[in-house]
């Protein structure tokens, strides 16, 4: 089993003492599995003040995130893992 994440790269800038909720530091993903082709799809609502976004994949049993395997524009609404 694979567990990902996904970064919202405004998050490295975030300053200040402003109170912000949890919402302003997580990205609200879901997926939908296929198993034939195989493949994960990820998808989000969009976010205007997003600079762009990371997507890492992480072993279930391992201890570390592994490297990014995708980074996309701020744009991006969903991710499509064929390599699962």
């Amino acid at each position: 089993m694979t567990l990902w994440v996904l970064i919202c790269g405004t998050l490295c800038g975030v300053t200040g003492a402003v109170a912000q909720s949890a919402v302003n530091y997580a990205v609200q993903v879901s997926a939908t599995v296929q198993t034939n082709p195989p493949k994960i799809l990820l998808y989000w609502p969009a976010d205007p003040g997003a600079s762009g976004y990371t997507v890492y994949r992480k072993a279930l049993g391992a201890n570390s995130w592994g490297s990014s395997i995708a980074s996309l524009g701020a744009a991006a609404v969903g991710y499509t893992d064929t390599s699962v």
